[in-house]
């Protein structure tokens, strides 16, 4: 009995400790790993990039004129055959094509003049002789017709006078006739011959500019063939001082393109430096290159010293914005929400009161608004600011309150709390909440239906409302939903539409591209969170590179992961016509 006592007073005085230690920790101060950066100013550049070649921005094709077999070449500015970088001038031999068959051809046709030229003596003789005879045959009508038919002069002798007059005069009009076609034999020839010594003087083939050979693609010994197809000889740079470079630019990022732009370019020849050029104008026949459109864009490129040389790869920047002495902050901080519990009652107001400015449509040539947090004596501080431009890590922010120097939040983890997994919670940058209780895995292999897929697409072209229609269903889910949703996308275009409980992630942070790393990413999300519900990705063809012929396979990875336990919504930019078939099961 003693004993069964002893054991209830020890089980009393261990409760007694157990529930100390709850009250003991229940009382414990928050401890909070806050991650800040300093808000600083400096430069933000926004930029599109593109590839592109250097080109000459003047580049001449010089072809033959005449067939014939190259003998020689000439001799460039340096004394040296004419080849790849030799410098020429205007009228300067660069090859000699065998003279003797169009050396013959002037002969003959220089006989063929002189044949002509004989023609037409012969037809001024028959013209003069033909001329004394109608004199003649005219002075016997005159007579003739003096005396008249009767005693003196036969009927049949006066109407042969007649006649042989009519005959002079119509011979006098053949050998004039003659005489006209002799010398139009003359001109015929004359032109002939002159056309035979201009191909003479083709077969030496000359510079038309002053300029450096870009290329030779002709060797001794190689017969050329003159036509409008024939193919060139040489090109030629009229001057390396200035080149372009044609770059291929996005469909989706041409908009942003103007003339006069300002464009930052490498080339791997010279790794490390940067050269500057303008745009000068935007070719508008697009090409189509597996289902991606691209314009080609001009750019004008100084070249004063001829560093760069044509046909370079460029590796091309068109400077969007370019902004000076603005305070900068991590996307990262704009997307911090603070758990509800590390925020003062006073600083809680004040963030309440921000609501209706950050809530507000965006007007024309407004900007958006949006909040950062200060950590201060270990107290968080909003700040209501207007959100600029943004690189797709950092973004440019102004608001009255800010000062250079402030700590600003970007993430904050609570240590000394669990839930009931018994790990440590953090505040979320797109507002999940860390406290929410974990339902047990419950995520199997799931087999797909056809009539009974979670996949939805929204499908459409730009300016279709795609995107709209998306942001409303995240915003519907999140009022619904039991557990998380999650919103996937490139660049964050979204974080001031969707609900602040909605977890966005921007993808390029993650430098996600192309199927495999997205089913990769996605199984990743489901793996360790077992409360999504809703997941949406916004612009999937951007990460599979506007292939739409693998979007059937990476939509069915999703769907073998996803099973009947997480509803994905997917936003695909396309004409519904234009979708593959296993495509259009998700429809």
């Amino acid at each position: 009995m003693k004993g069964f006592i002893k054991l209830i007073i020890v089980i009393a005085v261990l409760g007694g400790i157990w529930f100390a230690w709850e009250q003991w920790k229940g009382n414990e101060a928050i401890q909070v790993d806050y991650q800040t950066e300093p808000l600083e100013k400096g430069d933000l550049m926004i930029t599109i990039e593109a590839t592109g070649v250097t080109e000459p921005d003047e580049l001449v094709d010089v072809g033959a004129q005449v067939s014939g077999i190259i003998m020689e070449f000439g001799k460039d500015l340096n004394g040296k055959v004419v080849d790849y970088s030799s410098p020429v001038k205007a009228g300067q031999m660069l090859a000699e094509i065998d003279k003797l068959p169009v050396q013959l051809d002037v002969q003959r046709e220089e006989a063929s003049k002189a044949q002509a030229i004989a023609g037409i003596a012969r037809a001024k003789a028959d013209i003069q002789q033909a001329k004394a005879k109608h004199q003649q045959a005219r002075l016997d009508r005159e007579r003739a017709e003096k005396l008249g038919p009767g005693d003196a002069l036969s009927k049949s002798s006066y109407d042969q006078y007649i006649a042989d007059e009519e005959t002079a005069r119509a011979n006098v009009a053949v050998a004039e006739a003659s005489l006209q076609e002799a010398e139009a034999s003359l001109k015929q020839a004359e032109a002939a011959l002159k056309k035979e010594m201009r191909n003479l003087e083709y077969t030496t083939i000359k510079s038309p500019v002053d300029g450096v050979v870009v290329k030779r693609l002709v060797n001794i010994g190689q017969t050329v063939v003159s036509s409008m197809s024939a193919s060139s000889l040489f090109y030629i740079a009229t001057d390396l001082s200035k080149l372009k470079i044609w770059a291929a630019v996005n469909e989706a990022d041409i908009g942003s393109i103007r003339k006069g732009q300002e464009v930052l370019f490498t080339v791997d020849a010279f790794a490390g430096r940067k050269f500057k050029g303008t745009v000068d104008k935007i070719r508008l026949d697009a090409t189509m290159t597996s289902n991606v459109v691209t314009y080609i864009v001009d750019i004008d490129v100084p070249n004063p010293d001829k560093l760069l040389i044509p046909y370079l790869t460029a590796n091309v920047q068109f400077v969007v914005e370019d902004i000076r002495n603005a305070f900068l902050v991590s996307n990262a901080a704009l997307r911090f929400r603070p758990e509800t519990e590390l925020v003062s009652a006073e600083q809680k107001t004040a963030f309440d009161r921000m609501q209706p400015e950050l809530a507000a449509p965006v007007r024309d040539g407004q900007k958006k608004k949006a909040v950062v947090w200060e950590l201060r004596n270990n107290l968080l501080y909003p700040h209501l600011v207007t959100k600029g431009e943004s690189n797709g890590m950092l973004t440019a922010i102004a608001g009255e309150t800010l000062r250079e120097g402030m700590e600003i939040v970007s993430t904050a983890q609570i240590l000394n709390r669990s839930d009931s997994s018994g790990d440590g919670s953090s505040a979320s940058a797109g507002g999940e909440n860390p406290f929410a209780p974990k339902m047990p895995p419950r995520r199997k292999a799931w087999k797909i239906q056809e009539d009974r897929t979670m996949i939805k697409l929204i499908v459409g072209t730009k300016g279709s409302g795609k995107t709209k229609a998306m942001i409303d269903q995240i915003n519907d889910a999140v009022k619904t939903s039991k557990g998380n949703v999650v919103v996937v996308e490139k660049g964050m275009k979204l974080t001031y539409d969707i609900a602040p409980a909605a977890r966005l992630i921007d993808l390029d942070e993650y430098k996600i591209a192309g199927g495999e790393m997205l089913y990769g990413f996605v199984a990743g999300l489901m793996a360790s969170n077992y409360d999504i519900t809703d997941l949406y990705i916004d612009g999937i063809l951007k990460v599979l590179d506007h292939d739409i012929n693998r979007l059937g396979a990476v939509l069915d990875e999703m769907a073998a992961i996803a099973g009947d336990s997480v509803k994905v919504t997917v936003t695909v930019s396309a004409d519904e016509a234009a979708l593959p078939h296993d495509v259009k099961k998700y429809l």
